[in-house]
């Protein structure tokens, strides 16, 4: 989920818009950087000035779409910038190899002596018209595709993937001993084999107490032993169940351990807007 607080319906639209300016502004960018006529007398960073001006507005997008930190979180904004980054740098390498490679029967042998420093010396500069801030050029697309997967891949897996075992809450349950269990799996080269819990809560929806102490407990000891809990919540849409939710999200948001919610019941997710909401206002906005 992008969103890191309740207004991600009022200002979605800015950030949607934003995004389509470093889309655009960023594929404008890479392509003037790598496609363009050679021209006698002009060396690689004239060629390349025209560039300066989609580079601004991708500046701006970036800017402004930082300054939505309420709205969107800073950690997933850096991501998206990343990716878009690589994604058209990889479009303007390709384009232009393939035209590098057309091209190459009809040069001459010896056309390339003394490129080598020129393109040092071009390199060098090539920074300087953008400011300090300049995400970096690239001229292997390859490169590129990895540096994107590996954008694209932290947008989902920031953190470590969870390992993990599925638990029933129930009100007899031993949860100590359990948790300390799982966190004594062993995994590879000494690091524990287990990291996560996903547990399913009964249905409280229609009790006068929406969380009881026993998953208190429970959620302690894990944030204890450094587990990661994603609920299970059996609700379905409707406002019992939002309630419920509201109520169940204010007592779990200062938790750290919990990392999510999971609602299996739920088939269409255009009707689980309500029930989203109610978590958000609840305090789970991640």
């Amino acid at each position: 989920p992008w969103a890191s607080g309740p207004r991600g319906g009022q200002r979605g639209r800015l950030v949607v818009e934003n995004v389509r300016t470093l889309v655009q502004s960023a594929a404008e960018h890479c392509a003037l950087m790598r496609i363009y006529e050679e021209k006698d007398g002009k060396n690689t960073i004239e060629l390349q000035k025209p560039a300066r001006e989609p580079y601004q507005k991708f500046e701006a997008a970036r800017s402004e779409l930082e300054n939505l930190h309420g709205t969107l979180a800073h950690a997933l904004f850096e991501r998206i910038v990343d990716f878009l980054w690589a994604v058209a740098w990889h479009a303007a390498n390709t384009v232009a190899d393939q035209m590098d490679s057309n091209e190459e029967g009809e040069e001459e042998e010896g056309e390339d002596d003394g490129e080598d420093g020129d393109e040092d010396e071009d390199e060098a500069d090539e920074q300087d018209p953008f400011g300090d801030d300049y995400p970096g050029s690239s001229d292997d697309a390859v490169d590129d595709m990895r540096q994107l997967l590996k954008a694209f891949h932290g947008m989902f897996h920031a953190d470590e993937p969870f390992r993990g075992v599925r638990c029933s809450l129930a009100s007899e349950m031993e949860g100590s001993p359990v948790l300390e269990s799982i966190s004594r799996v062993p995994g590879a080269f000494g690091a524990g084999g287990l990291n996560a819990i996903r547990l399913l809560l009964p249905d409280w929806s229609g009790c006068a107490e929406k969380f009881d102490s026993t998953a208190g407990e429970f959620l302690l000891k894990a944030e204890a032993l450094n587990l990661q809990v994603v609920l299970e919540l059996p609700a379905v849409p409707g406002k019992v169940y939002e309630d419920w939710l509201r109520s169940l999200a204010r007592s779990v948001s200062l938790m750290k351990c919990v990392r999510g919610v999971a609602m299996p019941r739920i088939q269409d997710l255009s009707r689980a807007t309500g029930l989203m909401a109610a978590l958000r206002q609840g305090g789970l906005t991640q």
